[in-house]
This record gives C-alpha cells, structure tokens and sequence, in this order.
C-alpha cells in the first residue's frame, strides 16, 4: 500500500514537470495535428470511394466501400505507428535528465523505494501518452455519432491504441534507465521499437522454427485482431508481459544505479 502511495506521488509530481515542459506540449500538438490529417485523408479517400460508386455502374458481386475498412482500421492503425515516434520524446528524460542535471544523487538517498520510482514515473508519461490518445480518438467518435459504427469496435480498437502506448512507454522507460543522454535514450528507443515493430516481417527468412516467434513478437501482429474488433485473451497477455518486463528491468537498473 505505501509503494502504491509513494508511486502515485512521484507521478503526481511528475506531471507537474510534464505540465510545464515545452517538449510535451509539443509532442501533444504534433501528435494531434498529424492523427487530425490522417483522419480526414482517410474519410476524403473514403467518399471519393463511396461517389465512384455511386455514380460508376455497379459490376456484379461488388461491395459498398466499408467505413470501418476504409477509415476507422487504418486510422487506428496508423495511431500505433505515431506513437511509437512519439514516445521517445515523452520518455527520453525520465531518468536520463535526473542524472545529467545530477538530481539523480538524490534520488539514491529518497526514502523512495526503487519500485515505486520507476513505477511513479512510468504512470507520469504513460498519462501524457493516454492523453494524447484520447485527444485522437475523437475524429472517429464523431464518426460513431453520425454513422450506423458499432461502438465495441471503437472500444477495442481504442484498446489496441492504449496497450501499444504502454509498450512503447515501458521501452522508453528501460533505456531512459540505462544511460544519462536523452539523444542517446531516445534514438535507442526509436530503433528498438522500430525493430519490435517491423520483426514480423521477418518471419519469412528466419525459417519456420522461429517464424511464429518473431511474428508474435510484433505489435502489428498482437493488435491487428484487436484493430478488427476481436479481443483476444493471449493478445492482451503479450502486452502486459512486456510492461511488466520492462518495469522489472527498469527496478532492477535503476535499483544498481542507486547503490554505486
């Protein structure tokens, strides 16, 4: 229960450094502006689609243009792929910014257990991320509004979003750990989710023993039946897995950091 406590007050505190950090703001903006331009690309591309259809002969055995196949997957998908640039910048000072400015000496003598450090300022930018999240789950709310959209579909697929945001969060948060440059944390996290998240595509030229591995590895493959409207129990398995994975790693770093 205290390390419950001492976590919710370091995230407490964390935030308020978010708040008043340009970097966020400006990962926040981006975030939306780009999620804003897909959206709206994708519903243009989708009622080009829908007027073609219209106006063109219908051939025989043809569909109309789906929304949730034109719009609503893509864009979901899409999502994944912003945050995985956007939480490097997010999380690249956690740790690594404490240790430059030399703060990071006090933390070592905090009554603070390790647990509840890492586990404060992991909830502190996962916040900012779900935030960022929220903000870009409103283009298809209205969609949900105005269309015959089923609303588990968006709750599932909004699922997706979140648990690919506390993947790329907790990744951040391990290499942040590691070193004392935030250049260095965040290209280390950029290259190490951009590897997670492309190592589907290498199942074909691993052989088959290790095929399924690398491709359930991926977040691609663990949020596509999730993206579709299909909650799977292993899906969200893998997911939790890899948080809990990372916070133990991070506990452990920053654990070893704080005895030297």
């Amino acid at each position: 229960m205290r390390t419950v406590r001492d976590a919710l007050s370091v995230t407490r505190k964390e935030i308020l450094s978010l708040v008043v950090s340009p970097v966020a703001y400006s990962v926040l903006a981006g975030f939306l502006l780009l999620a804003g331009y897909f959206f709206f690309n994708l519903l243009g591309t989708y009622n080009l689609k829908l007027a073609q259809y219209v106006e063109l002969p219908v051939k025989k055995g043809s569909s109309i243009p789906n929304l949730q196949e034109w719009v609503v997957e893509p864009y979901f998908q899409i999502l994944i792929f912003l945050l995985l640039f956007a939480a490097p910048f997010i999380t690249m000072r956690v740790f690594a910014e404490e240790k430059r400015h030399g703060t990071f000496v006090l933390l070592s003598v905090s009554p603070l257990t390790t647990t509840s450090l890492v586990l404060g300022k992991y909830l502190a930018v996962f916040s900012l991320a779900v935030l960022m999240c929220l903000g870009s789950f409103s283009f298809p709310a209205f969609l949900w509004f105005y269309s015959s959209l089923e609303f588990a579909l968006l709750v599932s697929a909004a699922v997706a979003v979140l648990c690919s945001a506390a993947l790329f969060c907790v990744v951040g948060l391990v290499f942040s750990a590691l070193t004392d440059r935030q250049i260095l944390a965040g290209g280390a996290t950029l290259c190490f989710s951009l590897v997670l998240y492309f190592s589907h595509s290498l199942a074909d030229s691993v052989g088959p023993t290790f095929s399924v591995l690398v491709q359930n590895l991926s977040p691609v493959t663990q949020t596509e039946n999730l993206v579709h409207g299909a909650v799977s129990l292993s899906n969200c398995a893998y997911f939790v897995s890899i948080v809990l994975y990372g916070l133990l790693a991070s506990v452990f770093v920053v654990s070893y950091q704080r005895e030297q």
